[in-house]
């Protein structure tokens, strides 16, 4: 999976702020935490919900339960938005 290639990216501080140029897939703003940040980076090329839970371990040396929990809650949300493409 990976996410579309549709967004024009500003990281704004901590957060990162994607504005949609594809208003027939979103017509609006994605503003992502620190941690939702580095997951959508993980998702620029080809990967997995594996790959990037154990990458969220390794980056910021959280267990992996914790790792996972936030990773699905990220990806949920993007796939709300069809942000995906699987």
């Amino acid at each position: 999976m990976k996410i579309k290639d549709i967004f024009e990216e500003e990281l704004i501080g901590t957060d990162k702020v994607m504005v949609s140029l594809d208003n027939n897939v979103l017509n609006g703003i994605v503003r992502a935490n620190e941690t939702a940040s580095y997951i959508i980076s993980c998702l620029k090329q080809d990967t997995t919900e594996d790959n990037i839970v154990f990458s969220i371990c390794e980056k910021y040396n959280v267990d992996i339960e914790l790792a996972r929990k936030g990773v699905v809650k990220i990806l949920s949300q993007l796939r709300e938005l069809n942000l995906l493409e699987e």
